[in-house]
């Protein structure tokens, strides 16, 4: 199969004015939003408008029709036609004069005419976007300049003019860069047009090669050079990011549509990829006879003869794909597929495109017996394990349904890859068992699990028991046929007859059972008894597996137990096999009560409570479980807190009778302890403060349980006093008045100012901890009653900082109250002068008069009236913020 990128569909077979009339010959073209312009060498501007649909057969069809056209009354032909849709202009490039015409109407514009132009570039991304006038550069050879012009709707107005060593030929301009080919030296130049720094790049042989130059990105440019057989990628910074292209022949013309660059030769067109890993670029090749010049637009790129014009068409990324992956051309798919993924959009995008591609790939390179690379693209791909286990018929069970996709791939089974070779099948055995082994970690394995190892019920068995062999798969039931003919080794067990245990399942049940035993695969054989439900036959095992009584060497350990326990709603089960548990791991046995399943029913034998008792015998679960009621369920009862506050406070005072325990290890528990009594406000503080003495050392805790009691001078005074951890002192002025309003704060910090200054027990007063205070806290502070506390004898220059910041704050709080005042009074005075006005209306009320709501009469003399004077009865004004005639709402300043 052929790799095709476009297709050649044919645009406009004659160039005429009219049926009758010779066809012209094309010398220019260009195209905007589906309206296609031509200029002849006869001096003829053709509009046409053009529509490309698909037909039945999925080609493209291009249907265009004759809008106008124009002879704009010059000799010579046409050279350039550039659409500027945003200002409804035409540019022509006439005998070097610059001509505008409206778009649709093609109506000639008076405008300053510019001469000697013998190019026109656009630029589509200007630095300075104006959606009211187009950015061109044009080059005029005479004077060896480029100038940058702005076009608007009738006038072309002069932004900047480059001097160049060169004439210029032609360009092509980009953001803030003009790459140029000059003539003389036929070489090519990179021009900047925001300092007009003109950069040389290279020459090229103007005997073979003509100077061409297309943008590809960015400030990125293709130029054809310096041989006739070779084109260079040069971005505006003078460097090329991409390997050079090799052509075929000697070109005349160059296009572009991502990521595929198409080349004009001799009788030819070239598709050559610009993102190719290799050195092979060249992709299509198409005949085309007397090809003149190519246009880009969107993503087709259009070609003309001298009176045809053809359109290059993109395949489809996904035909694309499909012919590549026919050729086993893997990595090029893969590659298109991730440039699908990144450019199509709308329509156009596939969101499976990448992962059907890379199954695809993977069936192409299994089939060529590349398994590690097919395991690779299969798992990335997601593919479903069923789409493989399907090539080996001959270990389907008689209820299989599942079909294979025959999008991905075309193998009926395994035995149409083998061609005789047993090397192949062993291989592909192994390959499957390790695929399905890692698909069991995937998305793709949840999904069909349940078809792919059926009676398999219990999740654990998934997740925790290793098929390592073919030899473990012959103890299940479910994955044996009549045709298994895998035997395991002889030296983990010898079968002669598989068939003899399918005979029945009782009997298959009991010997694969006895098999297990007598290979001491004990852990197997605990699975194999929760697959006849039977847990308390499996934990038995477990139990003895845990205590050393049995060794497997693929038993997982005490943590696959217990997640097993945790999971059982047999509570007399669980509670019965809880205590062996703990007796061997406290840590790790406790988690049989943590996480429970959130639809768990309410047992009194679950009751955090009763789990709490039960575990007085296992401090170290007790405290786990405490921290996981208190921290992570966050259950908000005093007796846990309390319990949990207690054991924190027992755990200090045994590791510090310990005399090989570390400091280190005493100070973590003390923070844990810390961390508790200041966060939690549930347990009983009188409790345990009792329990701490004076010469238990634990100043630190005593100090927050003081403060809880709001005992904070006492609390401060240990701080300060005792421990001389001023830090912790100013830590517990904030942690005691959060969410607390400002004159609660500013109560504590003065009282930590009063112990500083006036300390107990005889303590000298701690003089530069009070400045420090005073001067790094002044907002928490009144400085009225600071100026009571401090001493008399201290100059204004020690405190003056505070002095300062004090007055500063003092001085915008009562700004902002009297700004907030003055703001409060006229409300006020708007409010009183809308009363007044209201009540200084008057209105008379009589029988012919009626409601302006309902339109009866009033019978009675009570009205409503609402402030813009609508007079209703008062059951018609159901809503006294809204008019009811007018529904026009009313604010509180109105009423």
């Amino acid at each position: 199969m052929s790799f095709k990128a476009f297709d050649l569909v044919q645009v406009l077979t004659k160039i005429s004015t009219s049926s009758s009339d010779k066809p012209k010959t094309i010398e220019c073209l260009d195209c905007a939003a589906q309206n296609l312009y031509i200029g002849t060498s006869d001096c003829y501007i053709f509009h046409y408008v053009f529509d490309d649909t698909t037909s039945p057969l999925g080609r493209t069809i291009f249907q265009c029709s004759l809008q106008t056209h124009k002879h704009i009354n010059m000799k010579k032909p046409i050279q350039q036609v550039v659409t500027a849709p945003n200002i409804n202009r035409l540019l022509v490039l006439c005998d070097g004069n610059i001509l505008l015409f409206s778009m649709f109407e093609l109506e000639f514009i008076v405008s300053d005419k510019l001469k000697g132009v013998n190019f026109i570039a656009k630029n589509d991304n200007p630095n300075n976007f104006d959606p009211f006038t187009v950015e061109v550069c044009i080059s005029m050879s005479r004077k060896r300049v480029i100038q940058i012009v702005s076009v608007t709707e009738n006038k072309i107005i002069p932004l900047k003019e480059i001097q160049l060593s060169e004439p210029p030929m032609i360009m092509s301009a980009d953001g803030g860069a003009v790459c140029v080919a000059l003539s003389n030296q036929f070489q090519y130049a990179m021009v900047n047009i925001l300092n007009s720094k003109v950069q040389e790049l290279f020459h090229y042989e103007p005997e073979s090669t003509k100077g061409v130059i297309i943008r590809v990105g960015p400030e990125e440019f293709l130029l054809n050079g310096p041989t006739d057989l070779m084109g260079m990628f040069v971005t505006s910074e003078g460097t090329s990011q991409r390997a050079p292209l090799s052509w075929s022949n000697s070109i005349e013309a160059l296009g572009y549509s991502f990521p595929y660059v198409i080349s004009l030769g001799n009788n030819v067109l070239t598709a050559h990829s610009i993102v190719s890993q290799d050195s092979k670029t060249q992709r299509q090749v198409i005949t085309f006879k007397g090809g003149r010049m190519l246009l880009n637009y969107e993503n087709k790129v259009f070609v003309c003869s001298q009176k045809e014009l053809y359109c290059l068409v993109p395949i489809p990324y996904k035909k694309q794909i499909e012919a590549l992956l026919a050729d086993k051309k893997v990595n090029e798919a893969l590659q298109l597929a991730h440039i699908a993924m990144e450019t199509a959009i709308g329509e156009d995008r596939d969101e499976k495109l990448l992962s059907e591609v890379q199954q695809q790939a993977g069936f192409v390179y299994f089939s060529e017996g590349v398994f590690a690379d097919a395991a690779d693209l299969m798992l990335e791909g997601g593919l479903d394990p069923r789409e493989i286990i399907t090539l080996f018929p001959s270990l389907l069970t008689s209820s299989w349904t599942f079909l294979p996709s025959k999008d991905i791939h075309s193998i009926k089974d395994i035995s149409g890859l083998m061609k005789g070779s047993k090397t192949f099948m062993a291989e592909a055995k192994n390959f499957l068992l390790s695929f399905l082994e890692e698909s069991r970690q995937r998305s793709c394995y949840q999904l069909c699990k349940e078809v792919c190892f059926n009676n398999f019920r219990d999740e654990l068995i998934y997740q925790h028991y290793p098929f390592r062999s073919w030899g473990i798969i012959t103890l299940f039931p479910s994955l044996l046929t009549s045709s298994w003919t895998f035997l395991p080794s002889k030296d983990i067990h010898s079968i002669k007859d598989i068939s003899g245990l399918m005979k029945g399942s009782k009997t298959f049940m009991a010997e694969a059972m006895n098999f297990l035993l007598s290979f001491l695969r004990y852990h197997a054989r605990a699975l194999f008894h929760l697959y006849q439900k039977e847990p308390q036959k499996a934990l038995d095992f477990w139990k003895r597996l845990c205590n050393g009584e049995l060794t497997d060497s693929v038993f997982p350990g005490l943590e696959f137990v217990v997640q097993f326990v945790n999971r059982l709603d047999d509570y007399d089960l669980l509670w019965n096999h809880v205590p062996w548990m703990l007796d061997i791991n406290q840590k790790a046995a406790v988690k049989v009560f943590m996480s429970r399943p959130s639809e768990e029913p309410s047992k009194e034998s679950m009751l955090p409570t009763r789990i709490v008792e039960y575990l007085q015998r296992y401090p170290e679960a007790q405290v786990i479980y405490l921290e996981y009621l208190v921290f992570t369920m966050k259950i908000q009862k005093e007796k846990f807190h309390t319990h949990l506050a207690v054991l924190y406070l027992e755990r200090v005072f045994s590791l510090r009778r310990e005399p090989s325990c570390s400091v280190e290890t005493v100070e973590g528990a003390r923070m844990k302890l810390q961390n508790l009594l200041e966060t939690s406000s549930l347990y009983r503080v009188a409790l345990v403060l009792s329990k701490i003495t004076e010469d238990s050392n634990l100043d630190a805790e005593s100090a927050i349980l003081y403060g809880k009691m709001g005992q904070h001078t006492k609390a401060l005074q240990i701080l300060v006093c005792k421990l001389n951890d001023f830090d912790a002192a100013v830590r517990y002025c904030n942690i005691n008045s959060k969410d607390k309003d400002k004159g609660y704060k500013e109560k504590l910090f003065l009282m930590l100012l009063e112990v500083y200054l006036k300390p107990d027990d005889g303590n000298e007063p701690f003089i530069k901890p009070a400045i420090l205070l005073l001067n790094t806290h002044m907002e928490d502070f009144d400085s009225a009653e600071v100026i009571k506390v401090i001493p008399e004898g201290w100059s204004v220059g020690v405190i003056s900082r505070f002095l300062t910041g004090s007055l500063r704050s003092t001085l915008h709080r009562s700004r902002c109250t009297r700004i907030h005042s003055e703001l409060t009074k006229e409300i006020n005075l708007k409010t009183k002068a809308a009363n007044i006005l209201s009540h200084r209306a008057k209105f008379s009320i009589n029988e012919d008069r009626l409601c302006q709501a309902c339109r009866r009469p009033f019978n009675e003399p009570a009205v409503a009236r609402y402030p813009n004077g609508v007079l209703t009865h008062v059951y018609c004004a159901r809503n006294k913020n809204c008019c009811p005639v007018t529904g026009r709402v009313f604010s509180t300043t109105e009423q």
